[in-house]
C-alpha cells in the first residue's frame, strides 16, 4: 500500500510541473502577441499594409506619386453609392484614393487585377457639372 501512494505523489507533482509550464509558456506568448499590437506597432503593420499595396497596384496602373492614398476595404456591396465605379465591386476589394491626384482605384487582391478607375469629383464639383448641364 504505501509503494502505490509514493508512485502517486511524483506523478501528480509531475502533472502539475507541466501545467505550470504550458500555462507560463501561454502567457509568455500572450504578452509577445500583445506587445507585438501596440500602437505603435500597428501604425508600424498599417504603412507596410500600405506599402504592399501600393506596389502591387502600380504594376497594373502608373500611380500618382508623392501621396498616400487612403484605403478602404469593400465589406457590404451593398452599402455603396450606386456609383459606376462600385459596380464590380466585391467584398474584400481594396480601393485607394488619391485625392490629391484626384484618382481613384479599385483592385481586387484575390485576383491581383485592378478592377476600375476613375477621377475623383468633390461634391461642389458635381454641384457645379450638374448646373451646367
Amino acid at each position: 500500500m504505501v509503494a502505490v501512494s509514493s508512485l502517486r505523489k511524483p506523478k501528480l507533482l509531475l502533472l502539475f510541473v507541466v501545467i505550470i509550464l504550458i500555462l507560463s509558456g501561454g502567457l509568455i506568448l500572450a504578452s509577445k502577441e500583445y506587445s507585438f499590437l501596440s500602437p505603435k506597432n500597428k501604425d508600424l503593420l498599417v504603412k507596410q499594409e500600405t506599402e504592399d499595396l501600393i506596389t502591387k497596384v502600380g504594376r497594373h496602373a502608373q500611380l500618382p506619386v508623392n501621396e498616400t492614398p487612403t484605403i478602404a476595404t469593400v465589406t457590404d456591396k451593398e452599402k455603396l453609392p450606386p456609383q459606376p465605379f462600385y459596380a464590380r465591386a466585391e467584398k474584400g476589394d481594396k480601393i485607394l484614393l488619391f485625392t490629391k491626384a484626384r484618382k481613384a482605384y479599385l483592385y481586387r487582391p484575390s485576383r491581383d487585377k485592378l478592377i476600375e478607375v476613375t477621377p475623383l469629383l468633390f461634391e461642389s464639383e458635381l454641384k457645379k457639372e450638374q448646373s451646367i448641364q
